[in-house]
């Protein structure tokens, strides 16, 4: 089992998260826009943690972002480059976001919920289905900035919300996405698939 990451661990305040490859379908402008509104919003102490690798193709589109952190004066965004360490991560993290422009099935947004921690996410691919059945965070419209400050500000301020929203978003994983579970309904789908055909 890994331990918490030490970088993240040793940031002050709330520890809001985001993971994933650096590119623009990632919506990290957003992200970006998110920190401006609750530095402005919020007394407290929190920090903004950008998790994930830039390749070579996305080179500039990184440095945009940096160049964005520094214009609009971020000083508590870090971006830490790629981690070996994604459970370690996670259990250093408060609040996970997702404010993916487009996904098919955020896999950081499950392994989020998989270690208790409450998200808010971007209506993106089977997230909004989840979320209502297991009531374990938030979702907002692609692109909504002040929407997604809002939903994260709520968690920010409530530390017991967190806890109950992650613990229900854990069991919701354990019961649900575990990959024995995933293993078994692709079994059964594709028995129904040669059984059809025969």
């Amino acid at each position: 089992i890994s331990d918490a990451d030490q970088m993240i661990s040793s940031l002050s305040g709330v520890k809001i998260v985001t993971i994933g490859n650096i590119g623009p379908y990632k919506g990290l402008e957003t992200f970006i826009q998110m920190c401006v509104f609750l530095n402005e919003a919020l007394i407290g102490d929190m920090n903004f943690i950008v998790v994930g690798p830039i390749y070579e193709s996305q080179i500039k589109y990184g440095d945009k972002l940096k160049r964005m952190k520094e214009e609009l004066n971020v000083e508590n965004l870090n971006f830490i480059g790629k981690s070996g360490n994604i459970v370690g991560v996670l259990k250093a993290a408060d609040i996970y976001v997702c404010s993916s422009r487009y996904e098919a099935s955020p896999t950081s947004v499950w392994e989020a919920m998989s270690m208790a921690k409450p998200v808010v996410s971007t209506d993106v691919g089977d997230v909004a289905k989840f979320f209502e059945k297991a009531n374990c965070g938030f979702v907002v419209p692609v692109g909504d900035v002040k929407a997604l400050a809002e939903k994260v500000a709520i968690l920010i301020e409530n530390e017991n919300l967190r806890k109950v929203m992650g613990n229900r978003g854990r069991n919701f994983a354990k019961k649900n996405l575990d990959v024995s579970i995933c293993v078994q309904k692709h079994d059964i789908f594709y028995k129904s698939i040669v059984n059809s055909a025969t």
